[in-house]
């Protein structure tokens, strides 16, 4: 179990992969500002708002996810490839 004391700790935490578990939003991940490569694929995802928060975010790869809404990208002037494949 992770708390937010741990999570704060996460601040320079540049890549991030994962994957074989449900995850239905990023909120847990609103400390990792410094994130530049984000990999979460065919993990459930149907919330992406806490990647407004990112701003070094160049990599986001989140194929085979639930995601509805995208609008937080516009917030990641970094991005240089994105992939939302179903």
């Amino acid at each position: 179990i992770l708390y937010d004391r741990d999570l704060e700790k996460l601040t320079k935490l540049t890549i991030l992969g994962a994957g074989e578990f449900e995850l239905e939003n990023l909120d847990d991940l609103k400390y990792c500002v410094n994130l530049e490569t984000l990999q979460l694929s065919g993990v459930g995802l149907v919330d992406i708002s806490a990647v407004a928060n990112m701003p070094a975010l160049r990599t986001l790869d989140l194929n085979t996810n639930k995601i509805v809404d995208i609008s937080a990208l516009a917030n990641c002037p970094a991005l240089t490839f994105v992939n939302l494949a179903s």
